[in-house]
């Protein structure tokens, strides 16, 4: 007898239409709004089927809440998907004895995509990495001036130097001596102010078309130098 009922319960369920299903999503979102995915199942599911699947949203990130799932994504287009499958069975008692008996199930595998639009306010991009041409203040102390390598006084106190970044476009403001920091730059200020912290020797530069005033310890010859102006750091 059990066989007899298990075997109709079998035949119902191959020959029983398959029902319908759905992810329900809006077609686009504005960017840092809710996004909420459901699954709607069809009509031609019986009420009392045991619904058992799992999603899949690559690349965001996403918490479940009964049958839907609350979305976290960057813009850009989102892919959702759901698959799964449902089964519904029925208690059967036969004499003293009650068990399930399976009368119908199905399968789903469904896809949605969202459109996550742009930011409408985004964060302003970083200024630029500083380039040249640079306007060019030097820094030294007079009194330990001979305590610096050739190499490096050269930088000071070479013409055929400054002839040369002038030809590159750079603008020598001026050679400054240390004990200067202790007045107002006037309209070297920014240079000083962004050295005044440091200790002596020191080099400061600005972008001739403008930016942020870099700041860093006086290279030791003329090829530093060179190489401090082509990747400031």
């Amino acid at each position: 007898m059990r066989a007899h009922i298990l075997l109709i319960g079998l035949i119902w369920a191959i020959f029983s239409p398959r029902a319908a299903a759905q992810i329900e999503v809006p077609d686009k979102v504005d960017v840092h709004k809710p996004l909420v995915a459901t699954l709607q199942l069809g009509e031609q599911i019986p009420e009392g089927a045991k619904v058992r699947g799992s999603w899949d949203v690559p690349g965001a990130a996403w918490l479940p809440c009964g049958d839907s799932i609350h979305i976290w994504a960057a813009p850009g287009t989102v892919k959702i998907t759901a698959s799964g499958v449902w089964v519904l069975t029925r208690d059967v008692t036969v004499g003293e004895e009650t068990f399930p008996v399976l009368v119908d199930f199905g399968q789903y595998n469904y896809n949605a995509e969202v459109l996550v639009g742009e930011d409408p306010n985004p964060p302003p991009p970083p200024p630029p990495p500083p380039g040249g041409p640079y306007e060019i203040a030097m820094f030294y102390e007079a009194d330990k001036l001979d305590n610096y390598p050739q190499s490096q006084r050269s930088l000071l106190t070479s013409l055929s130097l400054r002839e040369k970044l002038q030809a590159q476009k750079h603008q020598v403001l001026e050679i400054f001596e240390w004990s200067s920091l202790s007045t107002n730059g006037g309209q070297y200020e920014d240079f000083f102010a962004a050295v005044r912290d440091s200790t002596a020797p020191r080099i400061a530069i600005r972008a001739i078309a403008g930016g942020p005033v870099i700041d860093a310890p006086l290279p030791p010859n003329e090829a530093a130098l060179m190489e401090f102006l082509a990747d400031p750091k």
